[in-house]
Protein backbone atom coordinates (compact mmCIF):
# COMPACT_ATOMS: atom_id res chain seq x y z
CA UNK A 1 0.00 0.00 0.00
CA UNK A 2 1.72 3.31 1.23
CA UNK A 3 5.29 2.15 1.62
CA UNK A 4 5.16 0.73 -1.58
CA UNK A 5 4.11 3.75 -4.06
CA UNK A 6 6.13 4.14 -7.51
CA UNK A 7 9.01 6.52 -8.03
CA UNK A 8 11.90 6.21 -5.79
CA UNK A 9 14.00 3.78 -8.43
CA UNK A 10 12.65 2.79 -11.83
CA UNK A 11 13.00 -0.93 -12.46
CA UNK A 12 14.32 -2.92 -15.56
CA UNK A 13 12.39 -5.26 -17.67
CA UNK A 14 11.37 -8.62 -16.03
CA UNK A 15 11.08 -7.20 -12.60
CA UNK A 16 7.91 -8.19 -10.99
CA UNK A 17 4.91 -5.67 -9.06
CA UNK A 18 5.89 -7.98 -5.90
CA UNK A 19 9.64 -7.87 -6.22
CA UNK A 20 8.77 -3.64 -6.60
CA UNK A 21 6.73 -3.77 -3.52
CA UNK A 22 9.38 -5.57 -1.72
CA UNK A 23 12.46 -3.34 -2.05
CA UNK A 24 10.46 -0.43 -1.35
CA UNK A 25 8.70 -1.82 1.88
CA UNK A 26 12.79 -2.70 2.82
CA UNK A 27 13.95 0.38 1.01
CA UNK A 28 11.67 2.60 3.55
CA UNK A 29 13.16 0.85 6.36
CA UNK A 30 16.86 1.09 5.42
CA UNK A 31 16.33 4.77 4.77
CA UNK A 32 14.59 5.24 8.01
CA UNK A 33 17.04 3.88 10.26
CA UNK A 34 20.06 5.10 8.48
CA UNK A 35 18.80 8.66 8.76
CA UNK A 36 17.72 7.99 12.37
CA UNK A 37 19.74 10.02 14.03
CA UNK A 38 19.08 12.59 11.68
CA UNK A 39 15.43 12.10 12.36
CA UNK A 40 16.00 12.72 16.14
CA UNK A 41 17.76 15.76 15.92
CA UNK A 42 15.16 17.34 13.10
CA UNK A 43 12.55 16.44 15.32
CA UNK A 44 14.29 18.29 18.25
CA UNK A 45 14.30 21.66 16.08
CA UNK A 46 11.24 20.92 15.12
CA UNK A 47 9.99 20.97 18.82
CA UNK A 48 12.25 23.41 20.00
CA UNK A 49 10.99 25.71 17.25
CA UNK A 50 7.36 24.81 17.95
CA UNK A 51 7.57 25.14 21.83
CA UNK A 52 4.61 27.55 21.76
CA UNK A 53 2.42 25.28 20.49
CA UNK A 54 3.83 22.48 22.75
CA UNK A 55 3.28 24.40 25.77
CA UNK A 56 -0.12 25.90 24.75
CA UNK A 57 -1.12 22.38 23.89
CA UNK A 58 -0.12 21.20 27.40
CA UNK A 59 -1.46 24.01 28.99
CA UNK A 60 -5.38 23.25 27.27
CA UNK A 61 -5.15 19.03 27.90
CA UNK A 62 -4.31 19.79 31.47
CA UNK A 63 -7.20 22.50 31.64
CA UNK A 64 -9.80 20.24 30.39
CA UNK A 65 -8.54 17.41 32.72
CA UNK A 66 -9.69 19.30 35.46
CA UNK A 67 -13.39 18.36 36.45
CA UNK A 68 -15.47 21.15 35.44
CA UNK A 69 -19.46 22.25 36.20
CA UNK A 70 -21.67 21.07 33.48
CA UNK A 71 -21.88 24.18 30.57
CA UNK A 72 -19.33 26.06 32.38
CA UNK A 73 -16.75 27.61 29.73
CA UNK A 74 -12.74 26.59 30.78
CA UNK A 75 -11.40 30.36 30.40
CA UNK A 76 -8.04 28.56 31.13
CA UNK A 77 -8.57 26.05 28.05
CA UNK A 78 -9.89 28.56 25.79
CA UNK A 79 -6.96 31.53 26.61
CA UNK A 80 -5.00 28.06 25.23
CA UNK A 81 -6.23 27.21 22.42
CA UNK A 82 -6.54 31.11 20.82
CA UNK A 83 -2.44 30.94 21.77
CA UNK A 84 -2.52 27.46 19.62
CA UNK A 85 -3.82 29.08 16.74
CA UNK A 86 -1.75 32.15 16.84
CA UNK A 87 0.69 29.63 16.95
CA UNK A 88 -0.18 28.23 13.80
CA UNK A 89 1.70 31.52 12.06
CA UNK A 90 5.36 29.31 13.41
CA UNK A 91 3.54 25.92 13.28
CA UNK A 92 3.48 25.94 8.90
CA UNK A 93 6.35 27.18 8.32
CA UNK A 94 8.60 24.48 10.05
CA UNK A 95 5.93 21.90 9.06
CA UNK A 96 6.99 22.93 5.81
CA UNK A 97 10.49 23.24 6.44
CA UNK A 98 10.75 19.78 7.93
CA UNK A 99 8.67 18.02 5.20
CA UNK A 100 11.17 19.25 2.77
CA UNK A 101 14.22 17.87 4.69
CA UNK A 102 11.89 14.68 4.94
CA UNK A 103 12.03 14.84 1.50
CA UNK A 104 15.09 14.73 0.71
CA UNK A 105 15.56 11.93 2.98
CA UNK A 106 12.86 10.00 1.28
CA UNK A 107 14.50 10.39 -1.56
CA UNK A 108 18.12 9.61 -0.99
CA UNK A 109 19.33 13.10 -1.45
CA UNK A 110 21.84 15.01 0.88
CA UNK A 111 20.37 17.92 2.76
CA UNK A 112 22.38 20.14 5.33
CA UNK A 113 19.31 19.64 7.67
CA UNK A 114 19.35 23.40 9.80
CA UNK A 115 20.05 25.27 7.46
CA UNK A 116 17.81 23.93 4.43
CA UNK A 117 15.32 23.97 7.77
CA UNK A 118 15.52 27.45 8.05
CA UNK A 119 15.80 28.46 4.48
CA UNK A 120 12.67 26.62 3.82
CA UNK A 121 11.38 28.32 6.77
CA UNK A 122 11.93 31.46 5.93
CA UNK A 123 11.07 30.72 2.14
CA UNK A 124 7.39 29.47 2.33
CA UNK A 125 6.25 31.81 5.03
CA UNK A 126 4.12 33.48 3.92
CA UNK A 127 2.32 30.47 2.05
CA UNK A 128 2.63 28.00 5.11
CA UNK A 129 1.82 30.36 8.16
CA UNK A 130 -2.23 30.43 7.03
CA UNK A 131 -1.95 27.05 6.37
CA UNK A 132 -0.70 26.32 9.97
CA UNK A 133 -3.89 28.25 11.35
CA UNK A 134 -6.07 26.31 9.32
CA UNK A 135 -4.36 22.72 10.61
CA UNK A 136 -5.12 24.18 14.20
CA UNK A 137 -8.74 24.69 13.75
CA UNK A 138 -9.66 22.17 11.37
CA UNK A 139 -9.54 19.89 14.41
CA UNK A 140 -11.84 21.64 16.63
CA UNK A 141 -14.64 21.88 13.31
CA UNK A 142 -13.99 18.10 12.69
CA UNK A 143 -15.06 17.60 16.40
CA UNK A 144 -17.80 19.60 16.04
CA UNK A 145 -19.04 18.29 13.40
CA UNK A 146 -18.55 14.95 14.59
CA UNK A 147 -20.30 15.46 17.96
CA UNK A 148 -23.50 16.86 16.46
CA UNK A 149 -24.36 14.55 13.91
CA UNK A 150 -23.88 11.96 16.28
CA UNK A 151 -25.98 13.66 18.24
CA UNK A 152 -28.92 13.57 16.00
CA UNK A 153 -29.00 9.13 15.57
CA UNK A 154 -31.46 7.87 13.63
CA UNK A 155 -30.56 6.31 9.46
CA UNK A 156 -30.69 10.47 8.67
CA UNK A 157 -27.88 11.30 11.12
CA UNK A 158 -25.97 7.95 10.72
CA UNK A 159 -26.00 9.16 6.78
CA UNK A 160 -24.71 13.01 7.97
CA UNK A 161 -22.25 11.05 10.21
CA UNK A 162 -20.62 8.74 7.34
CA UNK A 163 -20.62 11.33 4.88
CA UNK A 164 -18.99 14.14 7.51
CA UNK A 165 -16.18 11.41 8.11
CA UNK A 166 -15.68 10.48 4.48
CA UNK A 167 -15.40 14.56 4.18
CA UNK A 168 -12.88 14.29 7.19
CA UNK A 169 -10.73 11.84 5.37
CA UNK A 170 -10.45 13.68 1.92
CA UNK A 171 -9.41 16.85 3.30
CA UNK A 172 -6.63 14.86 6.13
CA UNK A 173 -5.61 13.26 2.35
CA UNK A 174 -5.34 16.69 0.89
CA UNK A 175 -3.04 17.77 3.50
CA UNK A 176 -0.73 15.17 3.24
CA UNK A 177 0.27 16.68 0.03
CA UNK A 178 0.16 20.30 0.83
CA UNK A 179 3.73 20.69 1.95
CA UNK A 180 5.62 18.39 -0.09
CA UNK A 181 3.60 20.76 -3.11
CA UNK A 182 4.39 23.93 -1.52
CA UNK A 183 7.92 23.01 -1.24
CA UNK A 184 8.66 21.07 -4.20
CA UNK A 185 6.55 23.52 -6.91
CA UNK A 186 6.56 27.49 -7.32
CA UNK A 187 2.93 27.59 -7.61
CA UNK A 188 0.06 29.69 -6.05
CA UNK A 189 -1.88 29.14 -2.56
CA UNK A 190 -4.93 28.60 -4.28
CA UNK A 191 -3.29 25.92 -6.93
CA UNK A 192 -1.30 24.32 -4.08
CA UNK A 193 -5.11 23.33 -2.38
CA UNK A 194 -6.25 22.58 -5.62
CA UNK A 195 -3.48 19.89 -6.67
CA UNK A 196 -3.73 18.42 -3.35
CA UNK A 197 -7.50 17.99 -3.31
CA UNK A 198 -6.68 16.30 -6.73
CA UNK A 199 -4.16 14.07 -5.05
CA UNK A 200 -6.44 12.95 -2.30
CA UNK A 201 -8.57 11.44 -4.82
CA UNK A 202 -6.07 9.98 -7.43
CA UNK A 203 -4.28 8.64 -4.85
CA UNK A 204 -6.80 7.41 -2.07
CA UNK A 205 -6.18 3.90 -1.34
CA UNK A 206 -1.93 4.89 -0.37
CA UNK A 207 -3.28 8.44 1.48
CA UNK A 208 -5.67 6.10 3.25
CA UNK A 209 -3.32 4.14 4.56
CA UNK A 210 -1.11 6.97 5.66
CA UNK A 211 -3.93 8.29 8.10
CA UNK A 212 -4.44 4.92 9.43
CA UNK A 213 -0.64 3.90 9.80
CA UNK A 214 -0.66 7.98 11.64
CA UNK A 215 -3.74 7.46 13.69
CA UNK A 216 -2.32 3.88 14.95
CA UNK A 217 0.57 5.61 15.78
CA UNK A 218 -0.59 8.62 17.66
CA UNK A 219 -3.11 6.22 19.12
CA UNK A 220 -0.78 3.92 20.16
CA UNK A 221 1.72 6.34 22.39
CA UNK A 222 -1.29 7.31 24.08
CA UNK A 223 -1.28 4.03 26.54
CA UNK A 224 2.45 4.79 27.02
CA UNK A 225 3.10 7.18 30.71
CA UNK A 226 3.19 10.83 30.67
CA UNK A 227 6.88 11.04 30.79
CA UNK A 228 7.58 8.18 28.56
CA UNK A 229 4.70 9.79 25.77
CA UNK A 230 6.37 13.16 26.24
CA UNK A 231 10.19 11.92 25.24
CA UNK A 232 8.80 9.83 22.54
CA UNK A 233 6.81 13.14 21.35
CA UNK A 234 10.23 14.91 21.69
CA UNK A 235 12.44 12.65 19.86
CA UNK A 236 10.99 10.83 17.32
CA UNK A 237 7.01 10.56 16.85
CA UNK A 238 6.34 14.01 14.38
CA UNK A 239 8.99 13.05 12.25
CA UNK A 240 8.40 9.09 12.04
CA UNK A 241 5.10 10.25 11.11
CA UNK A 242 6.49 12.57 8.28
CA UNK A 243 8.72 10.11 7.03
CA UNK A 244 5.97 7.53 6.27
CA UNK A 245 3.57 10.42 4.62
CA UNK A 246 6.39 11.48 2.44
CA UNK A 247 7.55 8.22 1.36
CA UNK A 248 4.81 6.80 0.80
CA UNK A 249 2.94 9.86 -1.62
CA UNK A 250 5.80 10.95 -3.34
CA UNK A 251 5.22 8.36 -5.61
CA UNK A 252 2.31 10.00 -6.96
CA UNK A 253 3.65 12.93 -7.04
CA UNK A 254 6.55 11.67 -9.42
CA UNK A 255 3.76 10.30 -11.66
CA UNK A 256 1.26 12.79 -11.53
CA UNK A 257 3.27 15.80 -11.39
CA UNK A 258 6.43 15.41 -12.68
CA UNK A 259 7.46 16.25 -16.28
CA UNK A 260 9.23 13.41 -17.69
CA UNK A 261 12.84 14.35 -17.75
CA UNK A 262 15.58 13.11 -19.41
CA UNK A 263 18.23 10.74 -17.49
CA UNK A 264 20.88 13.56 -17.33
CA UNK A 265 18.20 16.28 -15.88
CA UNK A 266 17.22 13.50 -12.98
CA UNK A 267 19.80 16.16 -10.72
CA UNK A 268 17.90 18.54 -11.35
CA UNK A 269 14.45 17.07 -10.44
CA UNK A 270 13.89 18.65 -6.97
CA UNK A 271 14.48 22.75 -8.52
CA UNK A 272 12.25 24.43 -6.38
CA UNK A 273 11.90 27.10 -9.81
CA UNK A 274 9.80 24.44 -11.38
CA UNK A 275 6.12 25.37 -12.15
CA UNK A 276 3.14 23.05 -12.36
CA UNK A 277 0.40 24.38 -14.86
Amino acid sequence: MGLFGRGYQKEGPGVSKDDVEKRKFFLFFELYFRKFWKLIKLNLLYFVVNILSVLAISAMLMSLSVPHEKGVIDGVALIAYGVFVLSGIILGPSSAAMVYVLRNYANQRHSFMASDFFEQFRKNFKQAAPVGMLCTVLPVVFWFALSYYSAIGGSFGMILLCLTTLCIIVILSAFLYIYPIMVTFDLKLKQIFKNSLIMAFANFPVNLFVLIVSAAILYGVTFLSIPLLSLLMLLIVPVTIGFISVFSIWGAIDKYMMPEMETEEEESVFSDERILK
